[in-house]
């Protein structure tokens, strides 16, 4: 069987974000993605993570490229109206 492998988003509460390009329909602060698409030994690389809000009246946007990595468990903070995308996007890997 392929490992899963988990995808976990804090963001606004009421953010769009998108996974690859895709829209994704879920909500919340705190959001689960997992997947067994993936074998073991394989990795989405250049994996595009994208978190729209809006902020003062006007739509931000950060995104944070990744490699996803099979069986892995991401977790990443991603807040347009703090600008938390590129370098201080904290990311933790277990």
């Amino acid at each position: 069987a392929a490992p899963k492998t988990s995808l976990t988003l804090r963001v606004p509460a009421d953010a769009k974000v998108w996974l690859a390009g895709n829209e994704t329909a879920s909500s919340g602060a705190v959001r689960l993605f997992e997947t067994t698409t993936l074998k073991d030994g394989q990795a989405w690389k250049n994996y595009e993570i994208k978190v729209a809000t809006v902020v003062d009246g006007k739509e931000q946007v950060v995104s944070k490229t990744i490699d996803l990595v099979a069986g892995k468990s991401v977790e990443l903070s991603l807040d347009p109206a703090q600008r938390t995308a590129s370098a201080d996007a904290q990311v933790s890997i277990r």
